[in-house]
C-alpha cells in the first residue's frame, strides 16, 4: 500500500494511509483492520511523529495551490474509532507567486489533466520537518 506511515502505540502498529485512512495490526505485518478516516479524501503526502499519546501529522492536500504542508494533532485514546484531528495549521508554503519552484505538475494517477501549482517538494520538506522534530 502506498503512503503507509506506521507508528507503534499501546500494543498495536497503526498506519496512516492515503486519504487519511487509519489501519492497525498487532504484529505490524499482517491482519490490518480498517479504522477511522480522518482529514479529507484529498490528503496525500504525510509524515507522523508520536510524542507520548499525541500524534503529530504533517501532510499536504492534492488540490492545494499553492501546495503547502499542514500540521494537525490527534490525541490518541484506547478507542481508536473516536480519534479526531485538530484544526490544521500551515507549517510551510511558498512565499511569493514568483517563487522559482513554480511549475506545471500533473497527477497522472489521480487527475487526467495537469493543474497549475507551486510545487515546494513536499516529500523533502516533510523529511526535514520530521528530522527537526526528532532532534529538537
Amino acid at each position: 500500500m502506498c503512503y503507509f506511515r506506521v507508528f507503534q502505540w499501546d500494543g498495536y502498529y497503526y498506519a496512516l494511509a492515503l486519504s487519511g485512512i487509519f489501519y492497525r495490526s498487532r504484529n505490524g505485518l499482517t491482519d490490518f483492520e480498517w479504522g477511522p478516516t480522518l482529514f479529507t479524501k484529498n490528503m496525500r503526502h504525510s509524515a507522523v511523529k508520536l510524542n507520548g499519546s499525541t500524534l503529530y501529522v504533517f501532510y499536504s492536500n492534492i488540490f492545494d495551490s499553492p501546495e503547502r504542508i499542514l500540521l494537525a494533532t490527534i490525541e490518541l485514546t484506547v478507542d481508536w474509532m473516536s480519534w479526531k484531528e485538530s484544526e490544521a495549521i500551515t507549517v510551510i508554503e511558498p512565499e511569493m507567486d514568483s517563487d522559482p519552484v513554480t511549475s506545471e505538475i500533473g497527477l497522472p494517477l489521480l487527475l487526467p489533466l495537469p493543474i497549475r501549482a507551486r510545487n515546494i517538494q513536499i516529500k523533502f520538506a516533510l523529511s526535514l520537518l520530521i528530522s527537526a522534530c526528532v532532534v529538537g
